[in-house]
């Protein structure tokens, strides 16, 4: 691998301008490492899917409370 053929991966994620800006900011920080990061943006559902698949490279997951109680 040399500077010519940089390293490419791609980056799925649900299309969120949350998820998108972490994207972003990966494929900055990676940069100089001289991995070129491809984010793809998808549905929810179709993201799932694909991961229990094991048909992704890298992925962003979240996780948000699923009940009005903070405990």
């Amino acid at each position: 691998m040399t500077s010519d053929t940089p390293l490419q991966l791609k980056l799925a994620y649900v299309n969120t301008t949350e998820r998108r800006r972490i994207g972003i900011a990966l494929q900055a920080m990676w940069k100089p490492l001289g991995v070129q990061l491809i984010l793809e943006a998808t549905e929810g559902k179709v993201l799932f899917a694909n991961m229990r698949e094991g048909d992704f490279q890298l992925a962003i997951m979240g996780w948000s409370a699923d009940y009005p109680d903070a405990a």
